[in-house]
């Protein structure tokens, strides 16, 4: 029963490896949204 527990520990530090790089992903579409700010001062001209 104790080894059963040790193994859900285990396989909980694989699925935070798997948060940091959806992380990672979601600079990358803040950099989009600046360029959609490009084009809107574009129109005010």
């Amino acid at each position: 029963m104790v080894d059963s527990g040790w193994w859900i520990v285990n396989k909980q530090p694989t699925t935070n490896n798997q948060q940091l790089s959806t992380n990672n992903h979601q600079p990358t579409t803040n950099n989009q949204q600046p360029t959609t700010n490009n084009h809107q001062p574009s129109t005010v001209n």
